[in-house]
């Protein structure tokens, strides 16, 4: 008996007609790369699809974009720095993102060189006398003390060869991103910049910082009835700060510490300020404060969060002439999924606000995370420009056991 034979034509899969740039484009949008984030896990999606097949692989490698971020481990070695120049050197003239993790597995022990994988020369190296364009840079480590280390290292790299006028990639940094988790090194009666870096561990570390834009500041938490508040130092000079339009700060500490680093914001326009659940401190915690309101003159978006009602005492502080957007996060705290939200007196600080700012031209958008509907229409009833039909209140999220989030936005003409 015989069979008839039958010709089957295998039908190629579509995606391995795309022209190379197409597909490398797919690759890109599916990881939605962000150059200011870099992340392991980002990283091993890219791994994963250069394991697919040869196409996918030679595709990948030769679409630049792919590779200008890269998040190194703890910790690094000779071997890691050199297969992050190889990762990185696929992005060929891109501007690059590099993020650096230090001493992840353990609390405040990063205070010797022997110890912290920021006092690598190779690293300093590669920031100091390598040929990259770093954009971006995060650092996560324990101390102030290790970024403290890798400064000493730059500089011991100046003095080598104090000839060297070509462009360092650290000096060409715009956007610095650091993560202070554990311990403070820098006070208030020690932040002399005439010392020796390379003598002083207090020296204060920001001076050193290149011209960026734009600069995200986690620090520890240091509370206000810790004795430590009253002197810690957070001293960046102001040429830093005039410089940025992008400013995020972490910090739980006085008032009148966070107020001073924004008194020299004047130029940023997107500011995120998250207190990490503290309380507002009167009277000592805002010394040299009280009779002024900081001016924000191009702040054009204010986000404050991890909000406990009475830290919106803070907004009494600012003046904001050109704001578009307020969005305001309260925290969730207490048992039973029950939520902080705001009350009268808290609502009064906001409407302080607009009124001392003089912004109802320009605000579009303010939004109230973990807040009530009462809060929302509080602001409408107290401010004429804000009330129906020029605003609008609209419910724009749920969270746990009835609490919700509110926007106000300008209704469109």
């Amino acid at each position: 008996m015989t069979h008839p034979t039958c010709d089957a034509t295998v039908v190629e899969p579509a995606f391995h007609r795309f022209p190379a740039e197409v597909l490398g484009e797919v690759f890109a949008q599916a990881l939605e790369d962000d150059i200011t984030d870099p992340s392991p896990e980002s990283m091993k999606q890219l791994i994963d699809i250069c394991l697919v097949c040869r196409e996918w692989c030679d595709t990948a490698k030769i679409t630049h974009t792919l590779w200008r971020t890269l998040s190194l481990p703890d910790p690094l070695s000779s071997q890691t720095l050199e297969k992050a120049r190889r990762w990185l050197g696929r992005a060929k003239t891109l501007p690059k993102g590099l993020a650096v993790v230090a001493a992840t597995g353990h609390r405040g022990h990063c205070h010797h060189r022997s110890d912290c994988s920021l006092a690598s020369r190779e690293l300093a190296n590669m920031l100091m006398e390598g040929s990259m364009d770093f954009h971006h840079l995060t650092i996560t480590c324990p101390s102030s003390v290790c970024f403290y280390q890798l400064l000493t290292l730059f500089e011991e790299t100046r003095r080598r060869n104090p000839l060297n006028e070509a462009p360092r990639p650290w000096e060409n940094v715009k956007s610095l991103s650091f993560n202070f988790f554990d311990d403070w090194n820098q006070w208030e009666d020690f932040q002399d910049p005439s010392q020796d870096i390379l003598t002083s561990v207090t020296y204060p570390i920001f001076v050193l910082l290149p011209p960026i834009t734009s600069l995200s500041l986690h620090l520890p938490s240091i509370h206000h009835e810790n004795e430590a508040a009253e002197w810690v130092a957070l001293n960046i000079p102001e040429n830093i700060l005039e410089n940025l339009t992008d400013m995020t700060l972490v910090c739980d500490w006085l008032p009148r510490k966070v107020l001073k680093v924004l008194e020299g914001c004047r130029s940023v326009e997107r500011l995120t300020l998250d207190l990490n659940g503290s309380t507002f401190v009167g009277d000592g915690g805002c010394a040299g404060f009280d009779d002024k309101a900081t001016l924000l003159p191009r702040v054009r978006q204010l986000r404050i969060r991890q909000l406990v009602p009475q830290a919106l005492e803070y907004l009494r502080y600012f003046r904001t002439p050109l704001l578009e957007e307020l969005d305001l996060g309260f925290m969730n705290v207490g048992q039973q999924g029950k939520f902080q939200t705001a009350s009268f007196l808290s609502m009064e600080a906001v409407i302080s606000l607009f009124q001392r700012s003089r912004c109802a031209d320009t605000l579009s958008v303010v939004r109230l995370r973990h807040a009530f509907p009462m809060d929302a229409q509080r602001l409408q009833i107290r401010l004429p420009f804000m009330s129906k039909p020029h605003f609008s209140v609209n419910r724009c999220g749920n969270t746990s056991r009835g609490s919700n989030s509110w926007t106000l936005s300008r209704a469109r003409s």
